[in-house]
């Protein structure tokens, strides 16, 4: 159960919900990780991307990016993510227009 929430390790919590495993979570976590670096998380993030003009509660506003770049990395270490699971990086080169016009509206 990658999960950690098998039947036979159920635990309720104090609201009634399932409490995940976290050791198995984790165990689980390492093997998938461990022989398939590939699947582990690169985030490229630059603090340029937070200049970017968006329309009030837009997805790609930059108070809201900062704020999910903010928690996963604050998550590093902790029982949700090891160190080793997830990579920022801001080695990348600026997107040319032609580039960013075939996904983005002007």
């Amino acid at each position: 159960d990658v999960a950690g929430l098998s039947d036979a390790d159920e635990e309720v919590g104090k609201r009634g919900k399932l409490q995940p495993n976290i050791r198995k979570r984790r165990k689980a976590r390492e093997a998938i990780l461990g022989a398939q670096a590939s699947a582990r998380v690169l985030v490229v993030y630059h603090d340029e991307c937070l200049g970017h003009v968006t329309k009030e509660g837009h997805q790609e506003a930059p108070a809201r990016i900062k704020a999910i770049a903010d928690k996963v990395r604050s998550n590093k270490g902790s029982d949700r993510f090891l160190e080793w699971e997830i990579d920022f990086s801001d080695e990348c080169e600026r997107a040319p227009l032609s580039v960013i016009r075939r996904v983005h509206s002007e």
